[in-house]
């Protein structure tokens, strides 16, 4: 280490260079760990992670503030100060989250989805940051969070459909050999604050970057991304300058799904609503579905159903709306053991006409895949 660069209990980890902003130390009681995670970071996970997101530290041009701070980046949790004279980086403390959503094979986090002759192909290991400088020919790069998926792999495949008509992208563009999108995975896991504090950070990036995005939010990934956006809107930090980033939500489920709601909190964050399509069969995950159901022109009627949700026969619109409230809210649980024949048989005996006679959608979208295609098609 030569004396330009030397620190006081620290050890030079990555040194300022082209393509690099910052210099990176680290500990010196932590140099010999640190060696070795550099020394086999190929091939191991977790090495290749602690490596990449100090580069990642370090590529990171000027606007960060100086003092400590702490960043999550996927499963491993940052603590660094950034000093006020020279913008260096002295990483304190890192912490890798060994729970068994970060050790499954199916890794959440963020992924390049690459554009394939037939396909989408989701890279195996995952991403430090997004690049933000790529886009489809439109100065837009496209970033999305899943909902439920078997895989990421499969998720990779379908959600370019949902950013092609949210976006009204042409599909020839967006299937250029060199193109990609970012993907961030959260493994089914939607009540992780490690996956809303992860998602924050993103946003901070992109906000950092000055470069426009624009997101795909699906599905359960809303209620993630929508706390997200609390914590943003709180913090005011994506206020400072014109918006650059936007957000389109395609079926969304979950508590933080109205579209009222989602509306209002991008307001606050200062995130353009970019808009909003709804599966008008999910009327057990979302509440503008099941209200804009059960309001149709259409007779409606409810009775005795059997199924032992605690209400009583009643008439009218309303009626069907706290009945199937009641029962969705007895919890998964309790909808797996009556099954979907039960429930069948509660929209069936309380709602007639045009939206019980698409029993067959919503349970498929409910139990089933339905939820996964654009509009739940």
């Amino acid at each position: 280490m030569n004396g330009q660069h030397a620190k006081p209990g620290f050890h030079l980890y990555i040194a300022k260079r082209p393509g690099i902003e910052r210099n990176v130390f680290v500990r010196e009681t932590a140099k010999a760990q640190w060696a070795a995670i550099h020394a086999q970071k190929e091939g191991n996970y977790y090495m290749n992670r602690l490596d990449r997101a100090l580069e990642f530290l370090a590529k990171t041009p000027g606007g960060r503030q100086v003092g400590s701070q702490v960043t999550t980046i996927g499963p491993i949790t940052v603590t660094f100060r950034i000093d006020e004279g020279s913008g260096d980086i002295d990483v304190w403390h890192t912490v890798v989250n060994d729970s068994p959503e970060f050790t499954a094979k199916q890794t959440p986090g963020l992924y390049r989805v690459n554009a394939a002759s037939q396909s989408w192909a989701t890279e195996r290991d995952s991403d430090v940051a997004m690049d933000v400088t790529h886009h489809w020919g439109d100065n837009e790069h496209n970033a999305a969070i899943a909902g439920k998926f078997k895989s990421k792999e499969d998720a990779g495949k379908i959600i370019p459909e949902h950013i092609i008509n949210a976006y009204a992208v042409s599909s020839q563009n967006s299937k250029s050999s060199d193109n990609h999108y970012s993907l961030y995975w959260l493994n089914n896991d939607f009540k992780n604050t490690q996956h809303v504090n992860s998602i924050v950070h993103h946003l901070r990036e992109a906000h950092r970057s000055k470069r426009r995005v624009r997101w795909l939010v699906h599905g359960e990934a809303t209620t993630v991304f929508a706390e997200a956006l609390d914590l943003v809107a709180k913090t005011g930090e994506l206020k400072a300058e014109t918006k650059t980033q936007r957000v389109f939500f395609s079926n969304p489920r979950g508590a933080k799904s109205r579209k009222s709601h989602l509306e209002n909190i991008c307001s606050s964050a200062n995130i353009e609503f970019a808009g909003l399509q709804l599966n008008e069969h999910d009327i057990f995950r979302n509440r503008d579905a099941l209200v804009k159901a059960t309001f149709k022109p259409a007779h409606i009627a409810m009775g005795a159903t059997g199924v032992g949700f605690g209400f009583e026969a009643a008439t009218g619109a309303e009626n069907v709306l706290k009945a199937i409230d009641t029962a969705t809210a007895v919890g998964s649980s309790t909808m797996t053991t009556i099954g979907y024949g039960a429930v069948a048989g509660l929209i069936t005996t309380c709602v007639i006409g045009p939206f019980g006679r698409s029993l067959w959608n919503i349970g498929n979208t409910t139990f089933g895949k339905g939820n996964q295609q654009w509009a739940g098609n």
